[in-house]
């Protein structure tokens, strides 16, 4: 633990406001675990996505330490504190609130050619043989662990780590397909060993036609240089296939075929999940693929993109979208068309905090969502993370949901 510690307190600790509230947040500093007063700490109110409304500091003394924000619309409203240490050492946190959430919605209209694209890619994706091959190998605690590689359409190929306990009879076992988020990384999240030791199929998806055994400095490379900026690849271009997210999706939906061929799978469980990046692949796998039979998305980027969600957050320009340039590619890849008609059960976890993945954006999505089974769960003082207490929720929702 460092030496310092800030954290938040709020009027509004479920996250959830009426327009007309004032909403309260304190901020305190701790120096070696005893309030350090005196202090000054700067502040940044947010309406919306960066839409800056005030800015300024507080001092760490009582009555003075409160930063009041008017709820004058609906919307989402954040607070983010930022503290400097003569150390350098430099701390932040944070709590949001929105209001009449269920008025946020999707900023494009659906294109009248959606269904039809989708369609064709699903068709092109189809015509490309799998090929699957899984290398099993040893592994301890009574699982076995397999990397699996797969062709997918656009000359790429699906690369995967699979565990599943060892010795499973046909049929027995619900799986869990996991996507990776944003970056360029291998596998080995340990929550995939954990769900396997617990009974189920597990596949942790790469995001990218990479190998998964690989050094930590070989996936910077690749980020640093082939995969430099690839959020951007094709996103305000004119086709819609040239996009990078829709080799991606496509992919995702091939890890759903490859899990439905494993004798293994009982047939009628398979859960999608993922947060940022990886929800949004999720998404697209559970609309793309009717075999899947659950979501669970926290933090989701791709959502109501154009109002500033990642992937392009770096080109908002203050109020006004690059409507020209992302009008044609946009409202085909957005997670709330993804989620519009998929009927099955679904949770998603959103920070009010996110400074990546827009709250706003996360929550008109999810307001697009026409299934009937599905939960929303917003966290004030959450920014683009998760703890273990989400973890427990979404673990608890997947169980929860077994057939």
């Amino acid at each position: 633990m460092g030496i310092y510690r800030i954290e938040c307190a709020t009027s509004h600790p479920q996250g959830i406001a009426e327009v007309g509230d004032t909403f309260y947040i304190s901020v305190n500093l701790c120096k070696y675990d005893s309030p350090f007063f005196g202090q000054k700490i700067d502040y940044i109110i947010n309406r919306g996505w960066h839409r800056p409304l005030e800015k300024g500091a507080v001092e760490i003394n009582p009555g003075k330490n409160i930063v009041a924000i008017k709820v004058d619309r609906a919307g989402t409203f954040q607070c983010n504190f930022t503290f400097s240490s003569e150390d350098g050492e430099v701390l932040t946190c944070g709590a949001g609130v929105v209001a009449e959430a269920e008025k946020l919605k999707l900023y494009f209209p659906k294109p009248a050619d959606y269904d039809d694209f989708w369609a064709k890619q699903i068709e092109l994706l189809a015509k490309t043989a799998p090929e699957t091959q899984i290398k099993y190998s040893e592994f301890d605690c009574g699982l076995r662990r397999g990397e699996v590689t797969a062709n997918s359409a656009y000359n790429s190929r699906l690369h995967a780590e699979l565990f599943m306990p060892e010795n499973a009879e046909a049929k027995s076992l619900p799986a869990v397909i996991e996507f990776q988020g944003a970056g360029v990384r291998g596998t080995g999240f340990a929550g995939g060993v954990m769900r396997a030791l617990d009974g189920f199929i597990n596949l942790e998806v790469l995001a990218h036609d990479v190998s998964i055994n690989e050094s930590p400095e070989y996936y910077l490379n690749l980020m640093n240089n082939a995969f430099l900026n690839y959020w951007h690849k094709g996103l305000a271009g004119k086709k819609v296939e040239e996009c990078y997210f829709v080799e991606m999706f496509l992919r995702a939906k091939r890890a759903v075929e490859v899990v439905k061929t494993l004798p293994e799978w009982d047939g009628k469980n398979l859960i999608v999940m993922g947060g940022s990046q990886g929800g949004w692949q999720a998404l697209a796998a559970a609309a793309l693929d009717s075999a899947v039979s659950g979501a669970v998305i926290w933090m989701c980027a791709g959502a109501n993109i154009v109002e500033g969600n990642w992937p392009s957050r770096e080109d908002r320009e203050n109020e006004k979208p690059k409507e020209a340039a992302y009008k044609n590619i946009l409202p085909y890849i957005d997670s709330g068309y993804f989620i519009e008609n998929v009927q099955i059960p679904i949770t998603f976890h959103v920070g009010l905090c996110d400074m990546c993945c827009h709250p706003g954006g996360n929550i008109a999505v999810y307001n697009n969502a026409r299934s009937p089974h599905k939960e929303l769960h917003l966290y004030s003082q959450m920014g683009h993370e998760e703890n273990t207490v989400i973890k427990n929720q979404m673990y608890a929702f997947l169980k929860r949901n077994l057939k």
